[in-house]
């Protein structure tokens, strides 16, 4: 069985369609694939949630290496999108998991053993974003947002 690239698993797992066999269809640049995208229904205000309803499919010629996240219901715009632009990041991002103040569990694994200490998120973070956790009045921490309130250390820090 022949391993698929990385390219085509991210276009897989993420839902677009590449042209057949990573090939430049008739007309298109070598450096370009045709995928098929989500693309704004309408024009859409800073800081909307998608709907359904927002988002119309559609197939587009787009440069190899482009941002190409697309998105989904529930995330959320950060500026206006324009009727028939493409629903992708940086312009659309996952709604947040934490938001500045509320309560997190900041979890650190090191060899085997796991510790939870309570902290408060500094900043507002999706899942997969870095952030900072307070832990209590003198100490922060970085960590990996890993659920609606878990934050995993990325490695040992020192008291600040």
């Amino acid at each position: 069985m022949i391993a698929p690239s990385p390219r085509h698993l991210m276009a897989l797992a993420s839902g677009l369609t590449l042209s057949a066999g990573g090939a430049p269809l008739p007309g298109q640049q070598a450096d370009s694939d045709t995928v098929t995208v989500f693309v704004a229904s309408r024009t859409l205000p800073r800081g909307i949630a998608l709907q359904e309803s927002d988002m119309v499919r559609d197939v587009r010629v787009i440069r190899r290496g482009a941002p190409r996240a697309p998105a989904h219901v529930g995330w959320v715009t950060r500026r206006v999108v324009r009727a028939g632009e493409v629903l992708a990041g940086p312009a659309v991002v996952p709604p947040p998991a934490i938001v500045p103040g509320q309560p997190v569990q900041f979890v650190l694994e090191r060899g085997g053993v796991t510790i939870s200490v309570p902290g408060t998120a500094a900043v507002t973070a999706s899942i997969g974003d870095t952030v900072v956790v307070r832990l209590g009045a003198l100490r922060r921490a970085t960590g990996i947002v890993t659920g609606p309130t878990t934050v995993m250390a990325l490695s040992q820090e020192r008291d600040r």
